[in-house]
């Protein structure tokens, strides 16, 4: 009798421990991916926050600008009103 056809397969786990010891570097493989892809996902959040961050900041620069540029003009309403006899 060949002694490799009656014996089990030593690749073969035998218990729940050796089934976690066996998937564990493929489950250690995908964990690493979907932590890398987690990671990318924060930075492209992260970068459409600070891009929308920088239009909010133009905006309010603009609303100043705009709200000084109007107060101007009704100053200049208001002298030209009070000059009038």
């Amino acid at each position: 009798m060949d002694p490799s056809q009656g014996a089990p397969m030593a690749d073969e786990p035998k218990s729940v421990g050796g089934l976690f010891a066996a998937s564990l570097p493929a489950a250690l493989a995908a964990g690493m991916v979907a932590i890398g892809a987690l990671l990318i996902s924060m930075q492209v959040q992260s970068a459409r926050i600070e891009a929308t961050l920088v239009q909010m900041a133009k905006s309010v620069d603009e609303l100043k600008t705009d709200a000084r540029s109007q107060l101007a003009e009704l100053d200049q309403r208001v002298r030209a009103l009070e000059m009038r006899p």
